[in-house]
């Protein structure tokens, strides 16, 4: 399942949810599973991989040509081992984004939430409130 919460529009800043994805799915649903495959989450995924991947979701949906991850590291996500990554961007308006992720593989399943905006103000501005939603996020 994928949720997608933003307070200004997504283009300005967009909160997205990845939750329980399973092995051999991708992060997102395919267009054209011929013409424009996604990575797939593996069972063999690892944490330090999972950057790859949503930069991998990312060039192939949103046909992003700049994408480069900036840091990894480490962190409890959900209450189980984790990684928190950040990362820039350019989409096709030409836009400096930035964005952070926290990811953690619960079950098999991966759990994934994501924060980018335009590095001018938008991402400076909300990145608090990413903060706070990501400590308080919680499995039912």
């Amino acid at each position: 399942m994928v949720e997608v919460w933003t307070l200004d529009g997504e283009d300005l800043n967009a909160v997205t949810f990845y939750a329980g994805i399973e092995a051999e799915m991708p992060l997102v649903r395919e267009i054209s599973k011929k013409r424009l495959p996604l990575p797939k989450f593996r069972r063999q995924t690892l944490l330090a991989d999972i950057p790859e991947l949503l930069e991998g979701t990312y060039r192939a949906r949103r046909m992003i040509a700049t994408f480069h991850v900036t840091g990894a590291t480490p962190e409890s996500f959900l209450g189980h081992d984790g990684i928190r990554f950040t990362f820039d961007y350019v989409e096709e308006d030409e836009l400096p984004r930035r964005g952070e992720a926290r990811a953690t593989i619960i079950d098999g399943r991966l759990y994934m939430a994501t924060f980018a905006g335009p590095r001018l103000y938008y991402y400076d501005r909300s990145l608090p409130d990413f903060h706070a939603l990501v400590e308080a996020a919680r499995l039912r």
